[in-house]
C-alpha cells in the first residue's frame, strides 16, 4: 500500500510540475501568441486560482525556460506519429514556417511552434503554437489520441489558418486550458467531447464575413460546454450556430467573456437569469435569437462591454431598469433593434463611464438627464431612440464627445449654442429631424472638420441663408426663415 501511495504521490508531482513548467515557457516564449481577451499572465493566474499550481512555488516574472532546456530530450513516438498526423493532414509541406516538421527527429521540441517541459531526458509537448502558419485542413484523431498528449498539451493555438475540422474525440486531453481557433475559414464543428477538457480559455470566433456561410454547416452549440466549470472566455462569434444555447452556459460561475456575436443562435435564461454569471466582464449576444433580457441584469457588477444589437425582429422587451447599476460598463449597444418596447430607461444615465452608448433604430422612447457633468469620458452617442422636443443645452458638457448622433427622432425648436463647446467631433449627424431655425456660428468650432458623409443635416427646416461656414457635404437645408 505504501508503494501505491508513493507512486500516485510521483504521478501528482510530475504532473504538477508538467503544469508549472508550461507556465514558465507560456509567459516566456517569444513566439506564443497573443490570446485576444486575455494575456500570457492573466491565464496563469487563472490556473492559479484554480489550485493548479502554488503561486509561491515560483517567480513568474524573473523564471524562464531557455531553449537548450527543451533540447536534451527525446519525444515519445506517439507524439512523434502525433505531430506528424497533424503536419500531413494540414499541407504541412505549405506551411509559412514547418522547420523540422515531417522529418524522423525525435527532439520535435526543436520544431517550429513546439513548446516543451523535460523531466529525466524526456520531452513532453505542453503548448502547439501553430497560429497564422497557413494550416489547410483538418485536426486528425491522432492528435488526442497520443497517450503523453492527454497528459501534458495544456494550449493549443491555430487561429488564423484555414482548419475545417476538430476532431470529435479531442477531449481525450484532458489537461487541455487553452484552444484558439479563431479566425479560420467558415464554421469550424464544437465537438461534445470539448466538455471533457479543461478549458478555461474557448476561442472558435471566426472572421468578418456574416454568417450564415454559403455552403457550410450549421454547428450546434453542444451541452457539455456547460460542464466547464473553469471557463473564463467563450467566444463563438460569427460563427453558423444553430439551435438553442444550453441555460448552464450561465451557471459557469468562472465565466468573463461570452461572445455569441453574429452566431444566430438562440438564447433562453434560466430561472435564475444572471446571477450564475457575476464575474462576466463582456457581453455579445449581437445576432443571437434573444427575446428579453432577465430583469436583474444589474448583479453583472465587473461587466464593461454589453451589446445586444441588430436582433433579426425577435428581440422585443424593455431594457431592464437594473442598467443603471452596471457602474463598470465602458460600452453599450442596443443599436437596430426595431421591436424594442418602452422607456429607455432614466437609470441608464447613471452609467458616468460609458465611452460608447448606441440605442439608434429602434421604436424605444427616452428622455434626457438634468446633467452630463458627470459623463466626460463619452466619446460615441448615437441616439436614435424616439427622442423628442429640443435638443437640451447640457449637451454641451460632452466635451469628449468625438461622435454624435440623433438621426431621425422627433425633435424640434434650434440646435443649442452650447454645441459649439464639442470641438472634439468627427461625427455629427442630425438628419431627419424637425430642427429649425439659424445654425449657431459657435458650430465653427468643428464643423470644418467633419468630412463627407460623416456630417449630416438634412431633412431639417434650418432658416435660410445656411451660413458659410457649413460645408455642403453636410447638406444642410432651409425653409425660408426662422420657424
Amino acid at each position: 500500500m505504501s508503494s501505491m501511495n508513493a507512486t500516485h504521490g510521483l504521478v501528482r508531482f510530475s504532473v504538477r510540475l508538467v503544469l508549472l513548467v508550461t507556465v514558465v515557457v507560456l509567459l516566456s516564449a517569444k513566439k506564443c501568441s497573443s490570446l485576444k481577451w486575455a494575456s500570457k499572465e492573466v491565464v496563469a493566474g487563472w490556473l492559479y486560482e484554480d489550485g493548479v499550481l502554488d503561486r509561491d512555488s515560483v517567480d513568474l516574472r524573473n523564471a524562464g525556460v531557455s531553449r537548450s532546456d527543451v533540447r536534451d530530450g527525446n519525444c515519445s513516438m506517439d507524439t512523434i506519429v502525433a505531430l506528424q498526423s497533424l503536419f500531413n493532414a494540414t499541407n504541412g509541406a505549405r506551411w509559412v514556417n514547418n522547420t523540422g516538421w515531417g522529418m524522423s527527429d525525435a527532439m520535435c521540441c526543436s520544431w517550429y511552434g513546439v513548446q516543451c517541459h523535460v523531466h529525466s531526458h524526456h520531452a513532453v509537448v505542453t503548448d502547439l503554437e501553430l497560429s497564422n502558419n497557413n494550416l489547410n485542413g483538418s485536426v486528425p484523431d491522432e492528435l488526442a489520441q497520443s497517450i503523453s498528449l492527454q497528459q501534458a498539451l495544456i494550449s493549443l493555438h491555430m487561429a488564423g489558418n484555414r482548419i475545417k475540422r476538430l476532431p470529435e474525440n479531442i477531449g481525450l486531453l484532458t489537461q487541455l486550458a487553452v484552444l484558439d481557433v479563431s479566425e479560420n475559414s467558415g464554421s469550424l464543428n464544437l465537438p461534445a467531447s470539448l466538455g471533457n477538457t479543461s478549458l478555461v480559455y474557448l476561442h472558435v470566433g471566426n472572421g468578418t464575413e456574416h454568417p450564415p456561410y454559403e455552403g457550410v454547416e450549421l454547428i450546434q452549440v453542444p451541452v457539455s460546454l456547460s460542464s466547464l466549470k473553469k471557463l473564463r472566455v467563450l467566444d463563438l462569434n460569427h460563427n453558423s450556430l444553430d439551435g438553442m444555447l444550453d441555460p448552464g452556459i450561465f451557471q459557469l460561475h468562472h465565466l468573463q467573456v461570452l461572445d455569441l456575436g453574429l452566431g444566430n443562435v438562440g438564447i433562453v435564461f434560466p430561472a435564475t437569469g444572471f446571477s450564475g454569471v457575476r464575474k462576466l466582464q463582456r457581453l455579445n449576444l449581437d445576432y443571437t435569437l434573444v427575446y428579453e433580457l432577465p430583469e436583474n441584469l444589474g448583479v453583472l457588477q465587473d461587466l464593461q462591454s454589453l451589446s445586444v444589437q441588430a436582433m433579426p425582429g425577435v428581440y422585443g422587451g424593455n431594457i431592464p431598469d437594473s442598467i443603471g447599476q452596471l457602474s463598470s460598463l465602458t460600452y453599450l449597444s442596443f443599436a437596430q433593434n426595431y421591436n424594442l418596447k418602452g422607456p429607455v430607461p432614466a437609470a441608464i444615465w447613471n452609467l458616468t463611464n460609458l465611452e460608447y452608448m448606441d440605442i439608434s433604430y429602434n421604436m424605444a422612447k427616452g428622455t434626457w438627464p438634468d446633467t452630463f457633468e458627470h459623463h466626460q469620458k463619452l466619446a460615441y452617442l448615437e441616439m436614435g431612440a424616439m427622442f423628442y422636443g429640443n435638443l437640451p443645452d447640457i449637451l454641451g458638457q460632452l466635451t469628449g464627445l468625438v461622435h454624435f448622433g440623433i438621426r431621425t427622432n422627433q425633435l424640434s425648436g434650434p440646435l443649442p449654442v452650447s454645441l459649439g463647446n464639442l470641438t472634439k467631433l468627427t461625427f455629427f449627424n442630425v438628419a431627419g429631424n424637425g430642427l429649425n431655425g439659424t445654425i449657431p456660428e459657435s458650430y465653427q468650432s468643428f464643423l470644418p472638420n467633419v468630412k463627407g458623409y460623416n456630417c449630416q443635416m438634412d431633412s431639417n427646416n434650418f432658416a435660410c441663408p445656411i451660413p458659410k461656414f457649413v460645408p455642403a457635404n453636410c447638406g444642410a437645408t432651409c425653409s425660408g426663415g426662422d420657424v
